[in-house]
């Protein structure tokens, strides 16, 4: 999954949308950004997974996001 987090100038948060709804949990997601030393917290639903920062994100920035699906 790749998508990129508009708009192209600073911003404090991203949402992505999961090609595919998980079946009944949402799934835990971890992000950290390989240009911004700042804390990142997600929120997940079944179906997107938001990602919340305190300092904004620059145009440069870049996620890395991996998702594990629950019992």
């Amino acid at each position: 999954l790749i998508r990129k987090c508009p708009p192209k100038s600073a911003f404090t948060s991203c949402a992505i949308t999961f090609a595919q709804t998980w079946a009944t949990n949402a799934p835990v997601c971890v992000a950290e950004s390989d240009t911004d030393i700042v804390a990142i917290k997600s929120v997940e639903t079944t179906t997107t997974a938001t990602f919340t920062v305190a300092a904004a994100f620059t145009a440069s920035s870049k996620l890395e996001v991996v998702c594990f699906g629950r019992v």
